[in-house]
């Protein structure tokens, strides 16, 4: 952009020049007479908006603001940690399981990795989550019973902000009407014929 270009309009100081009436000797600038004060407002203005448009595209949603279409998440350590104590503390307050027994990280399905499959529902606006735990021996008797028939299978969900909360156990086999529609789709779970 040439920047030594001076066109030789008037100045536009206390008057209020007609909009779209080019300056003479700028036409090929382009450059319009506007309102005294009117292409400083109008300059801050779009200085403000471009900022406030780069500053959220940069850093993203609001801390809490929750996504705008449900998608997989990927569970970060601390998350896979904090599901594992809240599925202990369920089975604990249940009388499920023993102080002195240990659960593993077991496979969801064969084909999945050893960690839970969590999903953000945009339409409940919570996070879920499926786990499946191995119980390692030596165990209690009533852990061993109550591993038996989906039972170490957790269902969990929680707000955008709030703690993770276990809903309870999974039947195998595992039905999609254990969570809403949209999280179900996304971790594929196909309707059996005893769901």
């Amino acid at each position: 952009m040439d920047t030594s270009f001076q066109p030789d309009c008037p100045t536009l100081r206390g008057s209020l020049a007609p909009l779209g009436r080019r300056c003479t000797g700028g036409a090929e600038h382009g450059l319009e007479y506007l309102p005294v004060g009117m292409s400083t407002r109008l300059v801050n203005v779009l200085a403000v908006a471009l900022m406030m448009s780069v500053c959220s595209a940069a850093v993203g949603p609001a801390v809490g603001a929750s996504p705008a279409t449900s998608r997989l998440v990927h569970p970060s350590v601390t998350e896979k940690s904090v599901l594992k104590a809240t599925f202990i503390r369920y089975k604990l307050t249940s009388n499920a399981m023993a102080k002195s027994d240990h659960v593993t990280w077991s496979r969801v399905r064969p084909s999945d990795p050893l960690a839970p499959l969590m999903a953000y529902d945009a339409l409940d606006h919570r996070y879920w989550a499926l786990a499946n735990f191995t119980l390692t021996v030596p165990a209690s008797y009533r852990a061993q019973v109550s591993f038996q028939d989906g039972g170490s299978y957790g269902i969990f969900y929680r707000t955008t902000s709030g703690p993770w909360i276990m809903k309870g156990y999974a039947a195998i086999p595992l039905c999609p009407s254990i969570v809403p529609v949209p999280v179900a789709r996304l971790w594929h779970l196909a309707t059996y014929q005893g769901c």
